[in-house]
């Protein structure tokens, strides 16, 4: 006789390996087809700097193509040229560099080191380390990141980011969220990269955290902060929460001195009800319509807790078919004035 629950478990335990087999063999494929437009991007470009050929080839390879392959999609010479300028951006010297800065980004710490190899890692000057690459091209191409991305990435990334540093920090950024193509776009237009990671935050972290944590939680932070659907989107267990407590405080109007005194008090109450052996350091977040960084710096010196002061503005790029369930940017201002006239009462 079955015993149901072990049935159960059996049965759970094949689902869990059909999916992710599923995941793996989609995961392959987006791989082996990412290889395919890098091989074909590479034949083309070299054909043009030996031989001279100038744009025209790709239409003719275009129409060939189609002919010889009816069933195929994405061989139009738009995507050809996509193709062409896919391979230009990511050589096999660019790939090796990206591997290097990736496993720094991903060590037990993050360092301004790799975050500044990032913004070295431009389109025409940058330095790899010495290394032994005996791997095929194609070997190298498919154990970079570059493969781990879908195409449709790609193409907003060709479109709206040049630089190859800030691209391979929004890709490792989508794969680690999940982000998707549109949330990418908005993210680009938004400048994330420059707002958490290369703009300097105006906080007293040197002084109340420790050497770890200062540069952690300066790469976390962003300046400024963007409310719209994107943050919802995000997940709720993000490294800034589930590293660090964090105490914010919404102001509806630029900064002011007292400001930081308030949070500081605030963050004293939570370090004394709240946080119990197991969390970091409290961080009190201060985010405001703007602020001035010389006055904001003076405001901040003085105080043993860790306090940060960012800017936010409300996002009015929203998808038209977004915006019959979200509220107004109108609604939401209205809100922030009221919790933080709520606040001062």
């Amino acid at each position: 006789m079955i015993n149901e629950e072990q049935y159960k478990s059996l049965l759970s335990d094949i689902k869990y390996k059909i999916k992710l087999s599923q995941v793996k063999i989609a995961i392959a494929a987006n791989s082996q087809m990412l290889l395919v437009y890098w091989q074909l991007g590479r034949s083309i470009l070299i054909s043009q700097q030996q031989e001279g050929w100038g744009a025209k080839i790709i239409d003719r390879l275009s129409a060939d193509l189609k002919k010889e392959f009816p069933a195929i999609k994405g061989l139009s010479p738009r995507n050809l040229l996509y193709m062409k300028q896919f391979a230009e951006d990511y050589t096999v010297q660019t790939l090796i560099l990206f591997k290097q800065i990736e496993e720094k980004l991903r060590s037990s710490s993050i360092s301004q080191q790799p975050v500044a190899k990032l913004l070295q890692a431009d389109n025409e000057n940058f330095t790899i380390q010495e290394t032994t690459n005996e791997a095929t091209p194609e070997d190298t191409f498919l154990s970079s990141i570059v493969a781990r991305v879908s195409w449709s990435h790609h193409i907003i990334l060709r479109q709206k980011e040049p630089h190859l540093g800030k691209r391979l920090w929004y890709m490792l950024n989508s794969i680690e969220h999940g982000i998707s193509r549109n949330i990418l776009a908005m993210q680009i237009e938004s400048n994330l990269f420059e707002r958490q990671v290369s703009k300097r935050k105006i906080n007293n972290f040197e002084h109340t955290l420790p050497a770890p944590q200062t540069d952690f939680a300066n790469y976390i932070l962003k300046d400024p902060y963007i409310f719209d659907f994107v943050q919802a989107k995000e997940k709720a267990d993000e490294r800034d929460i589930e590293e660090q407590l964090i105490v914010v405080e919404l102001k509806a109007r630029p900064f002011e001195p007292g400001d930081a005194s308030q949070l500081n008090f605030y963050v004293n109450v939570v370090n004394d009800k709240l946080k119990t052996s197991a969390d970091n350091d409290t961080i009190g977040l201060l985010l405001c319509k703007g602020k001035d960084e010389v006055v904001a710096e003076y405001a901040l010196r003085g105080y043993n807790n860790a306090i940060s002061i960012s800017d936010y503005e409300l996002s009015r790029v929203i998808p038209q078919e977004l915006k019959s369930v979200l509220p107004q940017i109108e609604d939401l201002e209205h809100e922030i004035r009221e919790i933080d006239e709520t606040s001062n009462q």
